[in-house]
C-alpha cells in the first residue's frame, strides 16, 4: 500500500458511537444557553439536525435569521468553541438579536440516519456522496425548513471553509436560493485550490488515484473521528511526550498554515472533542480534484455511467459561479495552507458579488474560525454589517 494511503487510512474509523449531541447540549446549557434540537428529512432520505440557539430574551417575529455552516470533519459544534464563551460566534449573533441555527450536513454525527441505509452495514450506500449533495440538497432543504419555521422569507449565511464550497454549489446550481439569502458571510472558503500553499496537500492530492485505489481495496467509505474517539485518540498518540506532541503539531500545521501568534493550540486541544467529525471520502476526492485542476467543479468518478447517473453528463463541468446573485463578504488569511490568496483573486474575479474581503495578515486556515482574535477581525464585522442593512 501506498506510504500516503496508509497515513490517511490512519484516520478512517469503521465503528464507534458519538455522544455529541449530549456534548454540544451540555456545553450550550453550560454556557448559559439553551438549545432547539430540529430534524430536517432530505428528499433523498437523510435526517439532518438542525441546533437553534437560544437564551432567556424572547427575540420578535421579525428577528434576523442566520444559518451557520461548519467546515469538512467538523460539526456545528465549532460556532461554540472559541477561546471564550463571549467570543464564540453563535452565541454573539444570538446576543445581538438574531435568530440562529447551526446547520449539520449528512454524515456527521449528528446527521448520521437513513430511512433506508445505516451507516455501517450499507455503507456504500449511505456514505455515497460529494459537497455536490450536500449543496443541491442538505443546504435548501435546511433553508426551506428553517425558514418554515421561522415564517420568514430569507436568512442570512455564515458559512466556514467547506461551508463556503457548499454556498457556492447551491447558488450557481439552484439560482432560485439567491432570493432565499440576504447576504452571505463566508470564512475562508474553500472553492479554488489549485494555489493551496500546504505542499504536503499537493503531495497527498497527487496521489489521489492510488488513496482512491486502496480505499476501495479496503471498503473505506467515510473518513475522520467521532469527537469521543478522536479525543481518546489524540491523547493515546499525541499525549504521550513532547516528542509526539511536537510531531502531531508540525502535521496539522503542514495543512492547515504556519503557527503564529493568533494560533491558539490550547483551545484547539481543550476544544476538539465538540467539534471534530466525519466525512465521505468521496468529498475528499472532490477537493483533491479540485487541488490537482485548479478548477471548481463537481467530483468526476472517471466513469461516464456513473457521472451521467449523479450529474445528468457524461463529464461534469465547472460549476457556474456567474449565477450567484447573493451580496457577499469574504475573510482570507495570509498563511492558510488550504485557501490561498492566489485562490481569494481568482474567487473574486468569478464572484460579481463579493462586496468586501478582508485579509488577515498571518493567519492560517484553523485562525480563521478559532484564531485568538477572531471576534474583533471577522465576528464584530459580520455584526456590524448586518446591523447597517
Amino acid at each position: 500500500m501506498h506510504l500516503i494511503t496508509q497515513i490517511i487510512v490512519l484516520f478512517a474509523i469503521l465503528i464507534g458511537n458519538s455522544i455529541q449531541n449530549e456534548l454540544m447540549e451540555s456545553k450550550i446549557t453550560n454556557d448559559g444557553y439553551k438549545t432547539e434540537f430540529h430534524t430536517v428529512k432530505t428528499s433523498d432520505g437523510y435526517f439532518l439536525q438542525l441546533v437553534r440557539i437560544q437564551n432567556d430574551e424572547k427575540l420578535p417575529e421579525n428577528a434576523p435569521v442566520m444559518l451557520l455552516m461548519h467546515g469538512l470533519f467538523q460539526s456545528s459544534g465549532v460556532w461554540i468553541c472559541q477561546n471564550d464563551t463571549k467570543n464564540s460566534l453563535a452565541y454573539q449573533l444570538r446576543d445581538a438579536g438574531n435568530d440562529v441555527w447551526l446547520g449539520n450536513v449528512r454524515g456527521t454525527t449528528l446527521s448520521q440516519k437513513h430511512d433506508k441505509w445505516d451507516k455501517d452495514q450499507n455503507a456504500h450506500e449511505f456514505w455515497d456522496y460529494t459537497m455536490h449533495e450536500i449543496g443541491t440538497i442538505d443546504l435548501p432543504d435546511m433553508i426551506d425548513y428553517i425558514l418554515k419555521v421561522t415564517k420568514q422569507g430569507k436568512l442570512n449565511y455564515v458559512g466556514y471553509s467547506m461551508g463556503g464550497t457548499n454556498f457556492f454549489i447551491l447558488t450557481s446550481m439552484i439560482p432560485e436560493y439567491n432570493e432565499k439569502i440576504s447576504n452571505a458571510y463566508l470564512i475562508a472558503p474553500a472553492v479554488f485550490l489549485g494555489n493551496a500553499q500546504s505542499e504536503l496537500m499537493h503531495q497527498i492530492a497527487n496521489n489521489a488515484e492510488l488513496i482512491q485505489a486502496d480505499w476501495e481495496l479496503w471498503g473505506v467509505h467515510r473518513l475522520g473521528f467521532t469527537p469521543d474517539l478522536f479525543t481518546l485518540t489524540m491523547n493515546a498518540i499525541c499525549g504521550q511526550s513532547r516528542f509526539m506532541q511536537e510531531i502531531c503539531k508540525s502535521t496539522v500545521l503542514r495543512v492547515i498554515g504556519q503557527e503564529n501568534d493568533e494560533t491558539d493550540m490550547n483551545n484547539l486541544a481543550e476544544t476538539r472533542k465538540y467539534y471534530t467529525d466525519m466525512a465521505s471520502t468521496q468529498q475528499i476526492l472532490q477537493y483533491f480534484q479540485m487541488i490537482n485542476s485548479g478548477k471548481f467543479w463537481p467530483l468526476d468518478f472517471k466513469n461516464e455511467k456513473k457521472n451521467i447517473y449523479k450529474y445528468g453528463v457524461p463529464t461534469p463541468t465547472d460549476y457556474d459561479l456567474s449565477q450567484v446573485k447573493v451580496p457577499i463578504t469574504v475573510f482570507y488569511g495570509t498563511a492558510d495552507g488550504l485557501v490561498s490568496p492566489k485562490d481569494a483573486e481568482i474567487l473574486k474575479e468569478k464572484v460579481s458579488t463579493i462586496k468586501n474581503e478582508f485579509m488577515l495578515e498571518k493567519w492560517n486556515h484553523l485562525d480563521m474560525v478559532l484564531g485568538k482574535n477572531v471576534r474583533t477581525a471577522i465576528h464584530d464585522r459580520i455584526i456590524e454589517d448586518l446591523n447597517s442593512k
